[in-house]
């Protein structure tokens, strides 16, 4: 009796300590500063402080408890897709990333790929190309990477050979599925995404957000390389920094309607633009597109990276594509520093009217609103008990509810804060850069 007793003695004092320190790392991870110092570890340039980075990750799980509790008797309604490949592959796939944190990007030299196994509802094949992906550490630091799958070309799945899954910390939870939303109602080019599950050597590593590769756009896309030291890139000096994404190693000094592009946007004269660049550059599209990164409230595809246009052989004009864009709360002026194209555009009076107008019949019409928001609310619905049962994300139940939450408000925000400017001024207010074009 008396073991029997020291026992129970014993579970209760377990239980009640793992309370307890639920409780604490509940209040830990809620209290902002306190979290990011202690994330902030795992690039810490002291191996010895950097060592217990995978403690701290381990720790912070303990508070997803309560939700996992939530989810224990329910199945995954995402599709499933599955990577197998040998250790020893898997092992030169790790060797081969960046020295991190000393090197922080993952450039050209870092994508070499291994062959593995992918699987996907009936569909198999034992040779697909597969690589870690994503040019910031978040995608490749932790347990959990994003991954680049390349399929052969006599083994295509639904008409795909390349499918891309992101870690939802880094493109979003939900903010993938808005742009293709926002695209579609604008008729702008998007990357269409989705949530999906993905298991590598059996094992379940939870939730991914699949978006389709940049073939699927089906014709020539112009991208900028992921290379060391690259400054701006909408000049003619930057061309070399271009490329095709079907001819990779061709430069973009060899494309005549890129070069025109270029010297149009950094070398001409204020009339020589606002009369030439509607001949290479499909403003209205483009129009469209500057709406949208309004919206998300920043230009995180700029003049020195994330470009990518569309060249649309039809129209023989660029078309820009967007894609990766991040949420940033908008506090005051519509900041046009980053973009020089959205600057000498706005900056034209035919063109900014044009702008506005575009602006003024969305962002006053509140069921525009109200339709983005529902759809983001449809999104979080099916995505967060999905999160809540992915035990290898990087961020916590709590972290990833409340970046899903945020997104949302910080989005509303945007909408809202040009409404508002546009009925007290029946304008937009800029804030533009020094230099836009040679005097």
């Amino acid at each position: 009796m008396l073991a029997l007793s020291s026992m129970k003695m014993r579970k209760r004092l377990f239980f009640t300590g793992l309370i307890i320190m639920t409780l604490f790392l509940i209040g830990i991870i809620t209290h902002g500063n306190t979290v990011t110092r202690l994330d902030g570890i795992s690039s810490n340039l002291n191996p010895l402080i950097r060592h217990f980075s995978p403690t701290w990750r381990s720790l912070k799980k303990i508070t997803d408890f309560p939700y996992l509790v939530r989810v224990s008797f329910r199945k995954s309604t995402l599709p499933i897709y599955k990577i197998t490949l040998t250790q020893n592959d898997r092992l030169n796939l790790i060797n081969n990333l960046p020295n991190y944190p000393e090197e922080n990007r993952l450039y050209e030299e870092f994508k070499k790929t291994v062959k593995a196994e992918f699987r996907h509802g009936t569909y198999t094949t034992a040779n697909a190309k597969i690589r870690y992906r994503g040019n910031s550490p978040n995608h490749w630091n932790a347990l959990k990477k994003s991954w680049h799958v390349q399929l052969p070309i006599d083994a295509q799945l639904d008409g795909r050979r390349v499918f891309r899954f992101f870690i939802g910390e880094d493109k979003g939870w939900i903010k993938a599925m808005l742009w293709n939303h926002l695209g579609n109602k604008h008729d702008v080019l998007t990357l269409q995404a989705e949530p999906v599950r993905l298991y590598v050597n059996k094992k379940d590593m939870g939730v991914y957000i699949l978006i389709e590769g940049w073939e699927e756009l089906d014709g020539r896309v112009f991208s900028v390389k992921n290379i060391k030291g690259a400054k701006d890139r909408l000049t003619t000096e930057a061309a070399g920094q271009w490329y095709d994404r079907d001819e990779p190693e061709r430069s973009g000094e060899t494309y005549p309607e890129l070069m025109k592009l270029l010297a149009l946007t950094a070398k001409s004269t204020k009339q020589e633009f606002e009369k030439e660049i509607g001949t290479i550059l499909d403003t209205d599209v483009f129009l469209r597109w500057t709406l949208l990164s309004v919206l998300s409230g920043n230009f995180h595809q700029g003049n020195y990276d994330n470009l990518n246009f569309f060249y649309n052989e039809e129209s023989e004009k660029f078309e820009p594509v967007f894609f990766d864009a991040h949420l940033t709360a908008m506090n005051g002026a519509i900041d046009l520093t980053e973009h020089r194209i959205v600057n000498r555009l706005i900056a034209s009076e035919a063109f900014r009217e044009r702008f506005e107008d575009l602006a003024r019949s969305y962002v006053l019409d509140i069921k525009n609103l109200e339709d983005d928001l529902a759809f983001y609310d449809e999104m979080t619905e099916i995505i967060l008990p999905e999160i809540y049962s992915d035990t290898s994300k990087i961020q916590t139940s709590f972290e990833a509810q409340k970046q899903v939450r945020e997104d949302r408000e910080i989005y509303k925000h945007n909408f809202l804060t040009l409404q508002s400017m546009l009925k007290e001024n029946n304008a937009l207010i800029y804030k533009y850069a020094d230099e836009m074009y040679p005097l």
